[in-house]
């Protein structure tokens, strides 16, 4: 089929990245002509924090949330089954909108053979082919503007320093789901030492993000920058299915959103780690007992839930350490049993191990 003659038959995949293409409706609207003009439509949720979106507006039967794909990964998956595909995003602005879908078409652009179109706030940008008739369609319908596609720019091997675009100063960075500082300049730059550790321009970093880091690759990490969830939705949670498992999940909440949908319970570690996974879980009906020292650089504005929760509030840097007996204790290093220990159990160990360090108490 030659890509400017698509036919009504034609096969659809799209991509959707990020909880703002769906809490502002954008996704939808992308959907409801994608239907008009496809019986075959199949859309994937890159990314963890889109997820709750997702649940939220009821799309869960039709927007796939399993997949532990990045978007690049994602479009890979569909343009083996699509005759178009459409990245649907909602970038804060211009600039981080062209950024996004260049460093996602950069990784694909020789094994992609599909025509890609990122549909975002307000632009419509075709990374490999022009003129595609279902483009000009939506973007007619949407009233968004079609810009040309830039030229693709790659990075030396020997480069050392990556600039982050789309930055305000006073967002928190997060990298690989760390949060690793806040940004102090609209410049700002990643890159490692000689130790494999992060090093950066225009970033106020915090220590402890730092470490929990360790040795990455600036290139290729998973780099964002302010809160998980820039826009609002009425919180929903999915019907409870059979609960199995308990499990432990230090400073990795990503972890948590795929493979504790289904516990009997979730322990969390750290102050956001513990408030993003709790927001994610509460839609799959999953209660935390969450360790925390007040130590939150505040990526997760929502503050939600499942009734049964319980959060243990510590002094000051008590929380890792906690953390990490209970994993010694308890879990014998593994991040998780499949043990008849009750929620309650698990709370008095926390309780016993760390005595009067802890501050309060809280049950929802």
């Amino acid at each position: 089929m030659c890509h400017n003659e698509l036919a009504d038959v034609m096969k659809i995949g799209i991509v959707v990245h990020g909880p703002e293409a769906i809490d502002t409706g954008l996704l939808q609207k992308v959907l409801k002509i994608a239907k008009e003009k496809s019986a075959s439509v199949k859309t994937i949720m890159s990314g963890y924090t889109g997820i709750a979106a997702v649940i939220d507006a009821g799309l869960e039967d039709i927007i796939d949330i399993n997949q532990r794909v990045i978007p690049s990964e994602a479009l890979l998956m569909l343009d083996k089954e699509s005759d178009v595909l459409f990245l649907v995003n909602y970038g804060k602005n211009r600039e981080s909108i062209i950024r996004f879908g260049e460093i996602i078409y950069s990784k694909i652009k020789d094994r992609l053979e599909k025509p890609l179109c990122q549909i975002d706030n307000g632009v419509i940008i075709e990374w490999n082919h022009a003129d595609i008739p279902i483009t000009i369609e939506i973007a007619e319908r949407l009233g968004f503007e079609r810009i040309e596609a830039p030229r693709i720019s790659t990075f030396a091997k020997d480069e050392k320093w990556r600039t982050i675009t789309g930055i305000v100063p006073g967002e928190n960075i997060w990298i690989n789901g760390i949060v690793i500082g806040k940004a102090i300049s609209l410049e700002v730059a990643i890159a490692k030492n000689e130790n494999g550790r992060l090093v950066a321009r225009g970033i106020e970093l915090k220590q402890s993000g730092v470490e929990r880091l360790g040795n990455f690759d600036p290139f290729t990490a998973r780099v964002r920058s302010g809160v998980i969830r820039r826009t609002k939705a009425t919180p929903r949670s999915l019907a409870t299915k059979e609960r199995k498992g308990i499990y432990l999940v230090n400073h990795a909440t990503e972890d948590a959103i795929y493979s504790c949908r289904n516990a009997k319970f979730v322990i969390t570690v750290g102050d956001d780690t513990s408030k993003t996974a709790a927001s994610v879980l509460y839609r799959f009906g999953v209660p935390i007992v969450a360790i925390t020292d007040g130590d939150e650089d505040g990526i997760c504005d929502e503050k939600i839930f499942y009734p049964g929760s319980i959060v243990l509030r510590l002094k000051s840097g008590s929380d890792d350490l906690i953390g990490n007996e209970l994993k010694n204790l308890i879990f014998k290093n593994s991040n998780m049993i499949d043990d008849d220990i009750s929620m309650e159990g698990i709370v008095d160990v926390i309780r016993k191990l760390a005595g009067d360090s802890i501050v309060m108490e809280e049950k929802y």
